[in-house]
């Protein structure tokens, strides 16, 4: 059974492999949407239309916010590849930036979550297996919002299992905990999302984008704050001093992970997805 899930995404890895559109990816990955849809373009004129390509196409549209065009090339890429779990969750990635889209209260935005976990799921049991992580995150996301706090904590725990450096499933852990009035464990998590966030800014990124990273990491320390002085009024027997709080954080062993400029942009979206690195 694992084997057969292997081989109904070979193609995606083989194609990326030998990647003839290895400067378009590279393109995506920098945010250069336009000029890699132009690209795409004149890949086009001489060379077959395959689902990879496909998914490129519906990545620049996706990184544009242009979610019909990028639904609809995402959709072919199925079309071509239906057992391929990577195009379902892919798919699903782009479902759940459109569900972002809606208001909350509108009729769509359920559907639309709807969809996004059902590509999403359904490409995990189809044995995706490009950056997984995203797609948990994504799943856990869409559970915290539909108040499903079980699901969502085990979604956080699946990525992080699956990618340990990875950041997001950190903070969202810690975000859980915080809600549940587990505040020590919330700073644990919040102290190993910092820590791992801090690899970002190491890594030949834009200014633009460490930014970003910048102000998720204020938006982190506040929640960490946060938590502390929840600590220090309700449980004073606890308290948590700032300087246990660095001590968790030059305690955690991390394995700086290998990334180059030609990483192919994130499904996930939950993330896999074209998006700012989250929160």
């Amino acid at each position: 059974m694992e084997k057969r899930k292997n081989n109904q995404n070979k193609g995606f890895q083989k194609q990326k492999a030998k990647d003839p559109l290895k400067e378009i990816q590279t393109l995506i990955f920098n945010r250069e949407f336009d000029k890699a849809n132009k690209g795409l373009d004149e890949h086009a004129k001489s060379n077959e239309i395959t689902p990879y390509f496909l998914y490129l196409r519906g990545q620049c549209f996706m990184g544009n916010k242009k979610y019909d065009e990028a639904l609809n090339e995402f959709k072919k890429a199925l079309e071509k590849n239906p057992k391929g779990g990577n195009f379902h969750s892919v798919l699903g990635s782009c479902y759940a930036e459109v569900a972002e889209e809606q208001t909350p209260d509108s009729e769509n935005y359920q559907a639309y979550q709807d969809l996004a976990l059902k590509y999403l799921e359904e490409g995990l049991q189809r044995g995706a297996n490009y950056k997984i992580y995203r797609s948990y995150n994504t799943i856990a996301d869409i559970y915290v919002k539909k108040g499903n706090i079980t699901k969502a904590l085990e979604n956080y725990e699946a990525a992080i299992k699956d990618e340990p450096d990875d950041w997001w499933a950190y903070n969202g852990l810690g975000v859980l905990y915080q809600k549940k009035k587990e505040y020590t464990k919330a700073i644990e998590h919040f102290t190993k999302a910092l820590a791992k966030l801090s690899l970002k800014t190491d890594n030949g990124r834009s200014d633009e984008r460490l930014m970003e990273f910048a102000n998720v990491s204020s938006q982190i320390e506040a929640r960490i704050e946060e938590c502390r002085k929840a600590l220090e009024e309700n449980i004073p027997q606890v308290l948590i001093t700032t300087d246990e709080i660095n001590a968790m954080l030059n305690s955690i062993t991390i394995t700086k992970p290998e990334e180059s400029k030609e990483e192919e942009p994130n499904p996930n979206a939950s993330n896999p997805i074209i998006k700012p690195e989250k929160k």
